[in-house]
């Protein structure tokens, strides 16, 4: 782990349980590790001992998914996708795994992000927003493809998209957007706020 001038806070190994991990999140409490493969989520605390492991609602099958994950309080974590358009959430408290939203879209749902009340997915080239409350829309469209990560303040986002290659900022009010830098496939985008 690191601090925002890239210096090594602490080194953690990944625990012996852990097993496919594709992606991971971490707040002060926890680091979790999702596994695509086998449709688990292992919750590991923040010295990185293994605690727990949870499924995604259903037995796991050959439905593949991103397994994109944030947290939203100190013990609540969304997790995007299922492999069935769903967005999970993970209660660490009291150990419950349940469907969040359901975004009923064609394809796979990718990166998402909170900003406020505000939820934002990605599918291909569209960002998604939705609230607790409200259905899913296409806020933008026709973005650089192949979103991997999203990060929203305000009217603005930023986006990686592998399949051209940049970091992007995109204004959500009309659907502009202007690449920030070249990146060589970015799959991921982690912010520090």
């Amino acid at each position: 782990m690191y601090d925002p001038s890239f210096l090594v806070i602490k080194e953690i190994s990944i625990p012996s349980e852990v097993r496919h991990a594709l992606n991971f999140a971490v707040n002060k409490n926890w680091i979790v590790f999702f596994n695509n493969a086998d449709d688990l989520v292992y919750l590991c605390d923040s010295d990185g001992t293994y605690v727990r492991t949870y499924g995604m609602n259903h037995p796991a099958d050959d439905h593949l998914q991103n397994v994109v994950g944030i947290f939203i309080d100190e013990d609540r974590l969304l997790l995007s996708e299922d492999g069935y358009n769903n967005i999970l959430l993970y209660n660490f408290s009291s150990d419950e795994v349940s469907t969040f939203k359901h975004i009923g879209i064609p394809g796979w749902i990718g990166a998402l992000c909170k900003d406020g009340e505000k939820y934002y997915v990605t599918a291909g080239d569209e960002i998604i927003k939705f609230t607790q409350d409200s259905e899913p829309g296409i806020v933008v469209d026709n973005l650089p493809w192949n979103i991997t990560g999203i990060s929203v303040r305000g009217s603005k986002a930023y986006i990686t998209a592998n399949f051209d290659n940049g970091l992007f900022e995109v204004d959500l009010t009309n659907g502009k957007y202007n690449r920030i830098c070249d990146i060589d496939y970015p799959e991921d985008l982690f912010v520090i706020y």
